[in-house]
């Protein structure tokens, strides 16, 4: 009889413990449709975009991450995910102050955080518009490859 009780309690913990593990295990389902709207954007600037279809690509992308954020636990994947997001924001920026030219120059406020934020150059120096853009997207793919990590581990 007692041997009946402790094989039904180590019976009852191990269904418990097996319970439990598979409810972390799985990943975040908001976190993963987030990535998914960062990655189908990542896969619009390989393609190739002009400055009008990046821009309403992006609309679209902040809207569907915004929206899907929300459901995402505070963490460091949700930290990912709006550092991936903020850097398409952030390559809007330097491309929107490059439309006349072929550099992008750390003369607003805004660009010089960003310059400082990504270092593709020296302070005040200007960088070819390819390539900050360039650096900052490798940025936003950094990020989104460490969110789906984390999500995937769940």
């Amino acid at each position: 009889m007692i041997q009946q009780k402790i094989w039904f309690t180590l019976l009852l913990l191990l269904s418990f413990s097996l319970a439990v593990v598979s409810c972390g295990s799985s990943p975040n389902p908001a976190a993963a449709d987030a990535l998914k709207e960062l990655r189908k954007m990542s896969g619009a600037v390989e393609m190739g975009l002009n400055l009008q279809e990046y821009t309403s690509r992006m609309i679209d992308m902040k809207a569907g991450v915004d929206e899907k954020l929300s459901e995402v636990p505070d963490g460091e994947m949700k930290q990912e995910i709006k550092a991936a997001q903020q850097s398409y924001i952030d390559a809007k920026t330097l491309w929107n102050s490059a439309v006349t030219y072929d550099n992008v120059y750390p003369r607003s406020e805004e660009n010089k955080a960003i310059f400082l934020k990504y270092t593709f150059s020296k302070v005040g120096e200007s960088v070819p518009k390819e390539v900050a853009l360039s650096a900052v997207w490798a940025t936003a793919n950094k990020h989104i490859e460490k969110a789906t990590e984390m999500n995937n581990k769940k």
